[in-house]
């Protein structure tokens, strides 16, 4: 291997510069709240709070008398005054506890230094609550309030189909309903019924991603009984080729 003291200047310095990305994760400072407090408290602070804490410092029993299932209560403190100083980790009793420094926190033995960093990033940050959260659950799932605002974490609801003039005379089902107070918004009309060939490319298209024969659109056209749209379309699921086409998704 060529020696570095040989190396020309511009490569020193390019050499230089890597190594300083490659240190740079190692010497990074901890994670500092920021707009994202909420999610940080919720992500970080409170899980080990809910897991290590609340056993000893919550609602059921308080330990020397400290609480720690809400900021009140942390700020409060117990009988040795109030567990944090906002703003100032180094001057918090929680810190110092969860350090091993007197009295030992958890009991279960000491937490891993980066959880330790995020409470003192936490606690640097001013201890950020969210409003909405004003004491701690006795389970954390790391989701906010305000996530759970999204759709997919709301619980389901069957909604009324809803009352649009005209929506009577077109819609066959509920679901037809909603699509007709769609259309009916964007001043736009449904569209004509199809005819029984585009029916069944159309179905065809959609299940095997193929198009179907002369013979099968013959014997479907042909076919008078009042289940021939079913039994199409359960031909179509035991087949194959339906796998096939939506295993390419898969």
């Amino acid at each position: 291997m060529r020696n570095y003291r040989n190396i020309s200047p511009p490569l020193k310095a390019l050499a230089s510069t890597l190594l300083a990305l490659l240190a740079a994760p190692l010497l990074a400072a901890p994670p500092t709240p920021d707009s994202t407090a909420s999610n940080f408290f919720e992500q970080q602070i409170r899980p080990v709070l809910v897991s290590k804490c609340l056993k000893c410092h919550g609602a059921e029993k308080q330990k020397h008398n400290l609480r720690l299932d809400s900021r009140a209560a942390i700020l409060q403190g117990g009988k040795q005054g109030p567990a944090i100083v906002p703003g100032k980790p180094n001057q918090s009793r929680l810190i110092a506890a969860l350090r091993q420094q007197g009295p030992e926190m958890p009991p279960s033995g000491q937490l891993p230094d980066k959880t330790i960093r995020m409470f003192e990033a936490w606690i640097a940050a001013g201890a950020p609550w969210p409003e909405e959260t004003a004491s701690l659950r006795d389970t954390s799932d790391g989701i906010t309030d305000a996530d759970r605002q999204w759709w997919a974490f709301k619980p389901f609801k069957r909604p009324e189909p809803p009352k649009t003039k005209g929506a009577d005379a077109w819609a066959k089902n509920k679901l037809d309903q909603f699509v007709f107070r769609q259309l009916s918004q964007q001043n736009l009309t449904p569209a004509p019924p199809a005819d029984k060939t585009t029916l069944l490319r159309r179905l065809y298209y959609n299940l095997i991603g193929l198009p179907p024969t002369a013979a099968e659109i013959e014997a479907f056209v042909n076919d008078g009984s009042k289940d021939a749209w079913e039994k199409t379309i359960d031909r179509l699921l035991q087949d194959p080729r339906y796998g096939e086409h939506w295993a390419r998704f898969w």
